[in-house]
């Protein structure tokens, strides 16, 4: 999904890619999450219910831990606005809730249905892990692993409902 972007956000410019592909250097694959958002705030995200995908018991809490790698390119940069984002600028998010991830249309804007925050700020469902500015300056081209994680607690709804989402804020 893609939230806070104008509705008509493709015939603005802005250019969002999702899909399964290889990833060069590393041999492996993974989903690519990508978007040029033209200066302008958007968040990004992929969720699974893995209320359903691990048949959780109807509204029960369960907490843990989640531990992913992004592959990332983006060296840590001194730009701005005017220049381009700065890797330090573009925050990984990640959570779990009871209510599955959509987004409405309000003013001309794809809104979500739940608090994603600003930059580094955690919200009820969402938490920020951090930046995706590489560790390890090696080339612009290549990329690497960098390792987030998080403890997370919530209650599964009703139906025994609990999606996972991990996000992209910029």
């Amino acid at each position: 999904g893609v939230a806070n972007v104008p509705v008509d956000y493709e015939k603005k410019g802005y250019s969002i890619i999702v899909k399964q592909t290889e990833i060069p250097n590393l041999n492996s694959s993974g989903l690519m999450m990508s978007g040029y958002n033209m200066g302008d705030n958007m968040f990004l995200y992929c969720y699974v219910n893995i209320g359903k995908l691990l048949k959780l018991d109807k509204n029960k809490t369960y907490e843990g831990t989640l531990y992913f790698d992004v592959a990332t390119m983006m060296q840590k940069s001194n730009g701005n606005i005017t220049d381009k984002i700065p890797a330090q600028s573009v925050v990984i998010k990640a959570g779990i809730m009871p209510i599955k991830p959509e987004v409405t249309e309000k003013d001309g804007i794809y809104k979500p249905n739940f608090s994603i925050g600003h930059y580094m700020t955690d919200e009820e469902y969402v938490k920020a892990l951090g930046n995706i500015a590489k560790v390890n300056y090696k080339s612009g081209t290549d990329f690497e692993y960098k390792t987030f994680d998080t403890k997370l607690k919530a209650s599964t709804d009703k139906d025994g409902n609990l999606y996972l989402i991990i996000g992209i804020d910029s």
